[in-house]
């Protein structure tokens, strides 16, 4: 961004999750989650007191979203 102005090229996808994770994972290191990224298929892991998360990023990718969702679930389930 140049002058402050706002950038209107939309993130590529990788970037755009990524950016995502970066900002989970602050928020959740914040109230004490301690968290890891990229785990048996997983964006994020995070535990705290005995409680867990599992988290997968995904971005809109026009035409795939419905395909991204479904690969989300599959992580998430494979990871269980």
């Amino acid at each position: 961004m140049n002058g402050g102005e706002i950038s209107r090229t939309p993130p590529r996808v990788g970037e755009a999750e990524r950016r995502v994770v970066d900002t989970f994972v602050a928020w959740l290191e914040e109230r004490g989650w301690c968290t890891w990224r990229e785990v048996n298929h997983l964006d994020v892991l995070a535990e705290r007191g005995g409680d867990g998360i599992r988290a997968e990023a995904k971005s809109h990718s026009g035409e795939n979203s419905g395909i991204d969702v479904d690969t989300a679930f599959g992580q998430l389930l494979r990871a269980s």
